[in-house]
């Protein structure tokens, strides 16, 4: 709970979505080729 609020205080976010996409992106590019 506690390391939950400190997230929540923090903003890493950005970085979360960041690498949300950058694996979606890897997992298309691998199923292309």
């Amino acid at each position: 709970m506690r390391d939950f609020a400190a997230h929540d205080a923090r903003p890493p976010m950005r970085w979360h979505w960041v690498l949300c996409v950058l694996l979606v992106l890897i997992a298309v590019a691998a199923s292309m080729l």
